[in-house]
């Protein structure tokens, strides 16, 4: 076997710009040293914005916008801002910060990662949210020492969660291609015709851009670029599936197969390759100076801040291909998008203007 440049487990052990704490790294001091521990602290300062009723909370406008936090230092200086003690006092389910799927799991790397521990985030869907469908998920895979493998698990899920779900797998030590498919296993499943592009997603978008969306943030993930379920980014994973090229397909072939081969079960070791494969896509450098132009990258260079809009066919996609939605309405969760934003677009006209984020009806203080 091929000897890997970088050592795998030394690199998801280390922490990302995106799970880095900073400043605030005192507040994971002095945390379990055990993975349930840790899980537990995730759920005692987060709460989902979709699973808001079991904990009979009602949420301000200002706490939705709380799913838009990107980095671990953003989200820790939240929580301080409303109860600076320690995240391992348990907060009132109202008092916790809002976080979707990604949320959870990324505080859950960066936790582990503190103590050491190679984590790394995962996107792709979940059997167990329903019944005819996988729904878009994002969740945690750490290094056990002591099996000496990857374990899978879902550090949102809590005891109420599970009981309300009906979960009856330990969420602690989950399996792929049973409760959860990565973005790249989906691929595979529907590229082979084992199952229907139509099965993953959430609510009507669902198919194949929703797959080869998830099946690139997967890939971001595990070169630790952690986007948001709302970083729909570049042509490749917002161009219409009528206009994918075959090239481009058999890229995406090549993606997944080394995005599910990451930890070198084959002949070789493919995390090099995967490494090399992501840092060449034109994909990875447009992501790369979105977040440079974010100030998410340590870099001082700034990007053109024409690369941060649609271009125009996305944007054009975007308002004819209700696939596209998420591009226009960024989901609050995981990938999904809020039933009351449903149809919202719906009526919209090329040339019509759009106005967002208004709490009234009074234009007077806006300059066109």
């Amino acid at each position: 076997m091929s000897q890997s440049a970088i050592d795998p487990l030394e690199y998801y052990a280390q922490h990302s710009l995106m799970t880095d704490p900073g400043e605030h790294g005192d507040l994971l001091a002095d945390l379990p040293g055990d993975v349930p521990g840790l899980v537990r602290v995730v759920q005692g300062v987060l709460i989902h914005p979709f699973c808001v009723e079991l904990y009979h909370v009602q949420l301000s406008p200002r706490q939705r916008e709380e799913v838009y936090l990107r980095s671990v230092v953003q989200m820790l200086g939240r929580m301080r801002e409303f109860d600076p003690s320690p995240l391992t006092a348990p907060r009132e389910p109202n008092q916790r910060l809002v976080g979707n799927c990604r949320d959870h799991a990324v505080l859950c790397v960066a936790l582990l990662r503190q103590q050491g521990v190679p984590a790394r985030l995962r996107v792709g869907f979940a059997s167990y949210f329903s019944g005819d469908k996988n729904a878009d998920h994002w969740i945690t895979e750490y290094w056990d020492v002591e099996q000496g493998r990857w374990v899978l698990i879902d550090p949102q899920l809590d005891d109420i969660q599970c009981e309300a779900g009906k979960i009856d797998f330990d969420p602690l030590d989950m399996r792929f291609y049973d409760q959860f498919y990565t973005g790249g296993q989906a691929w595979h499943l529907c590229r082979s015709g084992q199952v229907k592009a139509s099965q993953f997603g959430f609510k009507r978008w669902k198919g194949w851009g929703y797959i080869r969306g998830s099946l690139l943030h997967d890939l971001d993930a595990l070169n630790k670029v952690e986007l948001i379920p709302a970083d729909w980014w570049g042509e490749l994973p917002t161009k219409n599936e009528r206009d994918v090229t075959v090239e481009e397909r058999e890229l995406l072939d090549r993606l997944a197969d080394l995005a599910n081969d990451v930890d070198g079960r084959g002949c070789l070791n493919r995390f090099d390759e995967m490494r090399a494969a992501y840092e060449a896509l034109p994909y990875s450098q447009v992501v790369r100076s979105k977040l440079r132009l974010l100030g998410l990258t340590g870099e001082r260079d700034m990007a053109d801040p024409d690369d941060l809009r649609p271009s125009a066919a996305e944007w054009l996609a975007g308002l004819q291909d209700e696939r596209h939605a998420p591009l226009l309405v960024p989901p609050a969760s995981g990938g999904n998008v809020l039933e009351k934003q449903e149809g919202r677009w719906d009526d919209i006209a090329l040339g019509d203007i759009v106005i967002r984020g208004a709490r009234q009806h009074n234009l007077k203080n806006i300059d066109v």
